[in-house]
């Protein structure tokens, strides 16, 4: 139950990641605009991405023991959810790994 409202919770941290990255700009809201983070919250987004891939890889496995067993109701739809949530955990941990990289300078 916890692992699941986790998993929520980490879409929303990644939209509002994205939107604080291409408002980041002032009055153009462009990408390649330059975000900036302080150590202390690249590393909170280290861990939240870290967490996140855990679980979901974690979960992969589980879907593939269900998909081999035949007991998976839809099972493009649950092979969707994994695959944007692994990736969500990838973006994640990368933008933590770039801030500290980016915060120890």
């Amino acid at each position: 139950m916890l692992l699941t409202c986790y998993a929520e919770y980490s879409v929303w941290v990644f939209v509002l990641l994205v939107a604080a990255f291409t408002a980041a700009g002032g009055r153009s809201a462009r990408l390649g605009a330059i975000m900036k983070l302080t150590k202390r919250s690249s590393t909170i987004l280290l861990a939240i991405g870290i967490f996140t891939l855990l679980v979901w890889v974690t979960r992969l496995f589980v879907f593939i023991g269900e998909f081999q067993a035949g007991t998976l109701p839809a099972p493009a739809v649950h092979l969707g959810m994994v695959l944007i949530y692994l990736a969500i955990g990838v973006y994640l941990t990368l933008l933590g790994v770039r801030g500290r990289r980016a915060a120890g300078r």
